[in-house]
């Protein structure tokens, strides 16, 4: 039994709407031209939003010549879609209509389709070809590059496995490649200035990337989950790498960040675990939390002198992590920074430093020895360090300054004080 939303009682029109159970329908539907409601005959003219979430024992919609509208998230996971034939009636597609309808081999988009929302066929990892009716007045499809083309920004807003990016492109919409699992070379054009967040996430055999000239930001997730991705080109416009932009990117051995970079967001390269090289320009000033947590192979890092404060977790569980070199100008390490850095065997804290929080060096399993160059201890929380470091690692402190390490939270649980002679 299917569901439905009166939409205008004057024009008779109602929409499909979802029941109460989640994932209920199943097998072949067909959308009627009409339901009849007390007495009263209303046309059916569209499918609501998450009409059919989930429904993953969906196989094939017919739709009517009434259907104008299929809105957003509509058909969101509904993996067993394997055939799917849009009315030429259909003029609105929303956001995410048919995200993850991974089995969904083709798309035509009808001459009527006046709007498609974001990521309206993303994550349809079984879509190889896509085409737009020539008909139609606000999309094409890059004569015949498989992929939906916005004319009037000249943006591709979806593609697929076989998407070729035209030339004349100028920005790739959010989600517009997200899901394209047989993609192993873009082309992004000097045209594009624009690439939005998600625009290759999951891309899983994507091997390498140049981003244009003139591009400032890499939006966030943007390449998230491209497994296979190995090298990555930056040009030196780059400002901006945002938050989980490079997540899960595990093949990704040397990282050779831009001069000129100075943010990297959340997570930017969380569990880019391959990465054994990481270069960071001089003027980076910002690094967020979990920035390059769970790299486990990389061996060491230097950190530019414009990064005065690290934030949580942002060398978490970098098993690798043998060597740190900190700024001179370092005034914090926040919580869970370096977490889990099994290699890390000793440290060496500037005289800058005015703060450790908890738990950030819990778990260095390897560390013996550490040495504090400001005759003030920092301020460090009890738990800044695990127990077996406090009985077993050796601190080094000026020798004008250990009478007050002797007696500073945190610090006076060392077991092992060694006198730095000035």
């Amino acid at each position: 039994m299917l569901y439905y939303n009166i939409v205008s009682d004057q024009e008779r029109t109602c929409e499909i709407t979802h029941g109460d159970e989640v994932g209920e329908f199943s097998g072949s539907i067909t959308i009627p031209r009409s339901v009849r409601h007390k007495g009263r005959r209303y046309k059916v003219t569209a499918v609501g939003r998450e009409a059919f979430a989930y429904c993953e024992g969906l196989t094939s919609i017919t739709f009517t010549s009434n259907i104008t509208r299929i809105d957003s998230a509509a058909f969101f996971g509904c993996v067993g879609i394997y055939r799917l034939k849009l009315p030429k009636s259909l003029k609105t597609i929303g956001d995410k209509a048919f995200y993850g309808c991974s089995a969904i081999p083709y798309v035509d988009i009808p001459a009527a389709v006046v709007h498609i929302g974001v990521g309206a066929f993303s994550q349809c990892e079984g879509l190889v070809d896509i085409t737009v009716s020539d008909d139609n007045l606000h999309y094409d499809d890059g004569n015949g590059r498989s992929c939906i083309i916005e004319k009037s920004s000249h943006s591709l807003l979806q593609g697929c496995s076989s998407t070729v990016i035209p030339r004349d492109v100028r920005a790739i919409a959010p989600y517009a490649m997200s899901g394209s699992t047989g993609i192993e070379k873009v082309n992004l054009w000097p045209s594009i200035t624009s690439i939005g967040e998600h625009a290759f996430s999951g891309c899983s055999s994507l091997k390498a990337v140049a981003i244009p000239y003139g591009t400032t930001d890499i939006a966030s997730f943007t390449f998230a989950g491209c497994i296979s991705l190995q090298e990555v080109t930056f040009p030196s416009t780059i400002l901006t790498v945002g938050d989980y932009s490079f997540k899960d990117c595990r093949s990704i051995r040397d990282m050779m960040l831009p001069d000129g970079l100075l943010t990297i967001g959340s997570g930017a390269f969380y569990g880019c675990t391959g990465m054994t090289l990481l270069i960071m320009p001089s003027q980076l000033y910002s690094l967020g939390p979990s920035a390059f947590a769970h790299c486990n192979s990389l061996p060491d890092i230097a950190l530019p002198e414009g990064v005065v404060a690290l934030q949580p977790h942002t060398f978490d569980t970098c098993k690798a992590l043998g060597n740190v070199m900190f700024s001179s100008t370092m005034k914090s390490i926040a919580a869970y920074c370096f977490y889990g850095c099994e290699a890390l065997t000793s440290l060496t804290l500037p005289a800058s430093l005015e703060y450790i929080g908890e738990c950030a060096f819990t778990g260095c399993i390897g560390l013996k020895a550490i040495k504090c160059s400001n005759p003030v201890p920092s301020a460090i929380s009890d738990d800044a360090f695990s127990p077996d470091i406090y009985d077993n690692a050796r601190i080094s402190v000026p020798e004008y300054g250990e009478a007050y390490y002797s007696k500073a939270m945190g610090w006076k649980n060392f077991k092992k004080t060694t006198r730095i002679n000035q």
